[in-house]
């Protein structure tokens, strides 16, 4: 019998769009103590999980010890099947080798093969490989561990009319996260932000950031509180910050108020690099008139007297 471990299946598939060439390999893992069970009905055979290379699915057949129908007797006989529908003329090429004991390849022509084959494949024939791989003796003698013997399963596939369809989709999580924070579902603590409500989700907070780690999930007394009153933010501001640590990124200047709200946290939080960049926004021929004459802007000179003077001093007057 066959011990198939799907866990050691892994894909090298590489795309190469000039030769158009994808590789996959397998491990498969033969118990050959086992064997006789097997061998005692005709044709009987055991298949490896299927798995994907250039687009196509396929999987391997093996007869221990050999096919009664070919009646192979004690040779192992080992072919490769295409599940899928029939590619437009590609090459594949099938090889296979043996593991030595040290978990080392054996390439001796005896236990390596490898052969080629144009697709589709004549009628009648689903399978192909080699009839006579090698002996079930030679096996046992040489390279069995703990009655089982270790297969490497390779298959090239050259040229076609189609795509691969293994490709990494991209990444979605922090949609997924932006939507849940969105819909407020399972959330368990809530921010209050000069009157306004923010829900939020205690492990993504503590996850993203030390600091809401130590007052969500710590002994302070905010992680047993359902719902946390914050003084001296900005309702915005705070909204933008849940939304960077859900989803890593942030809003355009047009909805993140910037500078204002960012330079009032700059200055609130003594963040020196971020006050120069808001200042320097603020500074630029494009956009001093329009931020200047702004009654947020004046409101938050009142709060920040500073800033009048930085201003002059960045516009040279």
């Amino acid at each position: 019998m066959f011990v198939k471990d799907k866990s050691l299946f892994s894909t090298n598939e590489e795309t190469e769009r000039v030769q158009r060439r994808w590789e996959g390999f397998l491990e498969f893992k033969l118990d050959l103590s086992r064997t006789k069970d097997l061998a005692a009905g005709a044709g009987e055979f055991v298949s490896s999980v299927d798995f994907s290379v250039g687009g196509q699915v396929w999987k391997i057949n093996c007869y221990p010890p050999g096919s009664r129908r070919e009646k192979y007797g004690d040779h192992l006989s080992i072919y490769l099947q295409l599940v899928s529908k029939p590619p437009k003329s590609v090459k594949v090429i099938f090889e296979v080798f043996v593991m030595r004991r040290d978990g080392k390849p054996c390439l001796s022509h005896f236990y390596s093969r490898r052969c080629m084959q144009v697709y589709p494949l004549p009628d009648g024939f689903k399978e192909w490989g080699w009839h006579r791989f090698t002996t079930g003796s030679d096996l046992k003698f040489f390279y069995m561990v703990d009655g089982v013997v270790t297969l490497v399963c390779g298959v090239i596939v050259v040229g076609g009319e189609y795509e691969p369809v293994s490709s990494v989709p991209h990444s979605d999580l922090a949609s997924h996260l932006g939507g849940l924070l969105d819909c407020t579902a399972g959330s368990d603590v809530s921010f209050v932000v000069n009157g306004e409500t923010f829900p939020a989700h205690r492990a993504v907070l503590a996850a993203r950031s030390p600091v809401f780690k130590a007052q969500l999930l710590g002994s302070m007394a905010d992680a047993k509180m359902p719902s946390i009153t914050l003084h001296d933010m900005d309702p915005a501001a705070f909204k933008v910050l849940l939304r960077f640590m859900y989803t890593d990124s942030l809003p355009g200047d047009d909805e993140l108020g910037f500078p204002p709200s960012a330079l009032h946290c700059a200055e609130m939080y003594n963040c020196p690099e971020l006050k120069r960049n808001c200042i320097a926004f603020v500074a630029k021929e494009e956009n001093v008139k329009k931020t200047l004459l702004t009654d947020w802007f004046l409101l938050l000179v009142q709060k920040i007297l500073s800033i009048i003077a930085e201003l002059r001093k960045k516009l040279g007057v």
